[in-house]
């Protein structure tokens, strides 16, 4: 097949079995081609997106072919977001999807185009990818639409227009992979906005606002206030998060403290996860439906209400300030 050809082309690259660094038109090309039969056949997984990116991002070629930086731009554009780093994927799929549209991909291109779109949200960037004369042109695509609609929603923090916006849209394999971080971006956006006019707010009001349980958004304001992003403190026994001005403020070594046990708690619910679980916890209440269409605006949360209260924070001393 292909890949076993371009294998064989690839060998002539090589010496000793490494790359020669002097032939990097002919390199840039193997790999490109390689990536796009991967991204045809869906088969890009996180070991190839990295190995791409290891054995190209350092050459040179003499004349860089559209048709190769458009895939491996987009190569780059996922292996950064699966890693976190939202500005990185977003500069290279906007990149991608220019060169997609030079050579006249108007698939791929579209494609790209979603990517950045998403990215752009994650990434917490003014600049909108509609303002590229490239992009313009898409914006009224049934399929880049959606995805409009959605970003528009997100920065109105327009909590039911969003919710309604991620359920409409028809994500492929890499935008549902980061849809529930999307979604959970989205609910911290939207609770800092919420609670701009008040000096106190019931967890209630968040917990109806957002349509989520209580746990998961005190999981959030948890999580904004190790942050940074909100200064306040949060008192279990009455509902409610208070943002008045107090003289309680955690140390810089609490607060290294806190944001330690954080880190230590995603660890473990990432190890969790990685192991095998009972039929009924894994299948979960919706019998085996794909956790991101089972609720999306559920987002997740590891419960650490009940982990600083063992600690020895009960739950109307769990003061957190910045």
């Amino acid at each position: 097949n292909a890949e076993r050809v371009l294998k064989k082309v690839h060998l002539k690259c090589q010496i000793n079995g490494e790359d020669n660094q002097s032939k990097p038109d002919q390199l840039c090309t193997i790999y490109a081609r390689l990536a796009d039969i991967r991204i045809m056949s869906g088969r890009e997984d996180d070991e190839f997106l990295q190995h791409v990116y290891n054995k190209t991002h350092r050459l040179k070629p003499n004349v860089m072919d559209p048709k190769n930086e458009s895939v491996l731009k987009e190569i780059w554009g996922k292996k950064f977001g699966n890693e976190g780093h939202w500005e990185k994927a977003y500069s290279y799929f906007l990149l991608a999807f220019k060169s997609y549209q030079t050579i006249g991909n108007s698939t791929s291109a579209k494609r790209c185009l979603t990517y950045a779109v998403m990215t752009n949200m994650l990434c917490d960037t003014t600049e909108n990818p509609f303002e590229q004369q490239e992009a313009r042109v898409y914006k009224t695509d049934p399929q880049i639409q959606g995805m409009d609609n959605l970003r528009d929603a997100y920065e109105k923090c327009d909590v039911g227009r969003f919710k309604g916006k991620v359920k409409s849209i028809k994500p492929d394999w890499y935008i549902k992979k980061h849809l529930n971080t999307m979604v959970r971006d989205f609910q911290e956006r939207a609770i800092c906005d919420m609670i701009k006019p008040y000096q106190r707010i019931r967890i209630e009001f968040l917990r109806t606002s957002l349509d989520i349980d209580t746990e998961s958004v005190l999981d959030i304001l948890i999580q904004l206030i190790l942050d940074g992003k909100i200064n306040g403190r949060i008192n279990e026994v009455e509902g409610i998060l208070d943002l008045r001005k107090s003289e309680t403020q955690l140390n810089p070594m609490d607060s290294a403290k806190y944001q330690a046990i954080n880190k230590w708690g995603l660890a473990i619910e990432t190890m969790r996860k990685s192991m095998p679980q009972p039929e009924s916890r894994r299948m979960g209440p919706s019998g085996g439906a794909s956790k991101e269409y089972m609720d999306i605006a559920s987002g997740s949360g590891l419960g650490f209400g009940a982990g600083f209260e063992r600690m020895g924070m009960g739950a109307s001393s769990r003061l957190f300030a910045t």
